[in-house]
């Protein structure tokens, strides 16, 4: 048996053993779980799309300057769609989306609706050929969700309009699909494709906010300012590298 206890980087730049990947997947459960009520701060003083839009737009830079010190190679061919794709879905379509429904819909909700992500995932992934339909599989998706409608069971309760739930599932299925669609094509460096995929999303998410109308500026107070950080270093940069890192394994 080969047993790996030491992190090591695998060509592609993504962590190469075991122990690491399980604990950024617990990172990437705590960061995601918490995003949510980060960005019903930042929604206090910037408009939904715009917000969005300026912190994926700082992502993408921090990831650029990555890139560009660490020479890494920027996806090309199959690759590069793959990246772009990827952007588009989850980080354009589903930016746009959480961002809209969490205007509305509580973040406790909010991340109800979204732990559907294991049950989409897991269909649509039997549904592209990835994947052979497990029952185990399934079983731990429906788990999922059951705790979380437990945890969420007093905001279910309460009277929020359909548009923005709707909204929600929506983002939840972009998620998925993106994570599907990213299996298919060629791995490359989490760091490059996550730049690439964070601008076109970041640029997806501007043009929806000039059509919307929005106001742009920057956030005014020290709590706005505060969320905005976290939801840039925490909520993006971290998040995402680590994610597209399980995400390869």
């Amino acid at each position: 048996m080969h047993s790996s206890v030491t992190a090591k980087a695998a060509p592609d730049g993504s962590i190469g053993s075991r122990w690491p990947m399980w604990l950024a997947f617990v990172i990437v459960v705590i960061l995601g779980g918490s995003n949510p009520v980060a960005i019903r701060f930042s929604h206090l003083e910037l408009p939904p799309f715009w917000s969005a839009a300026i912190r994926f737009a700082a992502a993408a830079v921090v990831f650029w300057a990555i890139v560009l010190v660490r020479r890494i190679r920027v996806p090309r061919g199959r690759a590069l769609i793959g990246a772009l794709v990827f952007g588009a879905l989850n980080v354009g379509v589903s930016g746009a989306l959480l961002y809209w429904g969490l205007v509305h819909v509580p973040a406790s909700l909010t991340m109800t609706i979204l732990s559907l992500g294991p049950l989409l995932t897991f269909f649509l992934a039997w549904a592209h050929g990835q994947e052979a339909f497990r029952w185990r599989g399934l079983l731990g998706a429906v788990v999922a969700v059951a705790g979380m409608l437990i945890g969420a069971g007093n905001a279910l309760g309460s009277s929020i309009p359909l548009l923005p739930i709707l909204a929600l599932v929506a983002a939840a299925v972009a998620v998925a699909e993106a994570a599907v669609l990213f299996k298919l094509f060629p791995a490359s460096d989490p760091a490059a494709v996550n730049a690439l995929a964070l601008t076109v999303g970041a640029i997806i998410l501007m043009v929806i906010s000039l059509i919307a109308g929005e106001a742009w500026g920057l956030p005014a107070t020290r709590t706005a300012w505060t969320a905005y950080a976290y939801l840039v270093l925490g909520g993006s940069v971290t998040l995402f590298y680590l994610y597209l890192n399980v995400l390869q394994r």
